[in-house]
């Protein structure tokens, strides 16, 4: 039997609802502009599922988003597919944000060298995540990881390309040869990312959020405890 995925995303920009059977792309459209994902993903999920004649008991597994991305947006997509899980028993699957950026960035780059996504992860910091080009999915070489600042080039072959507008003023990078724009988070790149997937589905148990720093009112609140 052909499996039918749902994959939600509220991490980043627009957000995306994406719909497939087996490989074939159903449906793939944004949520919304940022700030409405919470009203806008459910509406748009089912009529992604009404437009295709689906209900929910059609979808074998469930995909989500973990990030890294939006803390917030993060929560909106993993919480209603965690609850899916739960009361369906659901085949559930992870999807890291930066992946989905990568298939993106591909488009944009020359040759098959080795590139290294970079985002502003503020304060001082940003997170970085290195690929390799195989294909039309990027294979990651590991999971993104979070770098002062200073640090961020720390381990990367100089051959290889950093994608990203934050990578242009940064010192660290000076050597490196960079492609100062950061990939857009595309619903048709989570389609293809999804079509293409052979990872293996976990539980809602297991289906947890990939947040690599603590929130701002966290770190605030360990300074406070630091402090007495």
């Amino acid at each position: 039997m052909t499996r039918v995925i749902l994959g939600l995303s509220a991490s980043m920009g627009d957000g995306a609802v994406v719909l497939l059977r087996g490989k074939e792309i159903l449906h793939s459209g944004r949520i919304g502009p940022r700030g409405e994902h919470n009203r806008n993903l459910v509406v748009v999920a089912k009529k992604a599922l009404e437009c295709n004649s689906l209900c929910l008991s059609d979808v074998d597994t469930f995909a989500a988003d973990v990030g890294p991305g939006s803390y917030t947006g993060i929560r909106l997509a993993l919480s209603a597919v965690r609850t899916i899980g739960w009361l369906k028993s659901a085949k559930l699957l992870p999807v890291v944000s930066m992946d989905v950026l990568a298939i993106s960035a591909l488009a944009q780059l020359e040759g098959d060298r080795t590139f290294a996504i970079v985002l502003d992860a503020r304060r001082d910091a940003m997170y970085r995540c290195v690929y390799e080009p195989t294909g039309s999915v990027p294979r990651r070489v590991h999971r993104p990881v979070l770098f002062a600042t200073d640090n961020v080039a720390e381990g990367l072959s100089l051959n290889s390309v950093i994608v990203g507008s934050v990578a242009a003023e940064c010192p660290a990078f000076e050597n490196f040869n960079v492609l100062p724009v950061t990939p857009e988070y595309e619903s048709d790149a989570l389609a293809q990312l999804l079509s293409n997937s052979e990872a293996e589905t976990v539980n809602w148990q297991k289906l947890q959020p990939l947040y690599l720093r603590k929130t701002s009112a966290e770190e605030f609140w360990d300074s406070r405890q630091e402090k007495k």
